[in-house]
């Protein structure tokens, strides 16, 4: 456990592949240790707002596989929440898709081009170093309406 940079393996779409709600398809490249190229397309049949509850579940690798359940948390208001936890993220990603970085965040198409990404949890300054299976579920009145997944390395954050 300590300070930390965050290494993405893969990220994917994990909630409906097209048609009705939230649909994502991320390109993760790999530049170093902590550095990433984002592209993405986003489609969006609903506007992202507070009538919606973001599911954060995280599950860790262990020897004997992977341990569900290690992090579950529901937090309702899923838009307010994004962008309290996203921080400077949020608004870079509302800016790249020509948005203002409020919410509701209207339905529409929208694409991410050569993002270099770098993920840092400032509220979060120490965690655990392991492998984790981080997904973000967005539901309204109890139906799944995107999901967005990723395999994330936690490894020592290294002083340059």
């Amino acid at each position: 456990m300590g300070p930390y940079n965050i290494d993405i393996r893969t990220a994917e779409n994990c909630g409906p592949k097209s048609g009705e709600g939230l649909v994502f398809d991320p390109h993760i490249k790999k530049i170093n240790r902590s550095t990433f190229i984002l592209d993405a397309a986003i489609q969006t049949s609903v506007d992202y707002d507070d009538s919606m509850t973001l599911l954060v579940d995280m599950a860790l690798f262990t020897n004997n596989g992977w341990k569900e359940n290690y992090y579950k948390q529901s937090f309702p208001k899923a838009c307010t929440v994004t962008k309290f936890w996203g921080g400077e993220l949020f608004k870079e990603l509302m800016k790249r898709i020509g948005v203002k970085a409020r919410c509701p965040i209207p339905k529409g198409n929208y694409t991410v081009k050569g993002w270099m990404l770098k993920l840092e949890v400032p509220s979060i300054p120490v965690w655990y170093y392991n492998k984790y299976r981080w997904r973000g579920t967005v539901s309204k009145d109890g139906h799944t309406v995107g999901c967005l997944g990723a395999i994330v390395d936690v490894v020592p954050k290294k002083n340059h």
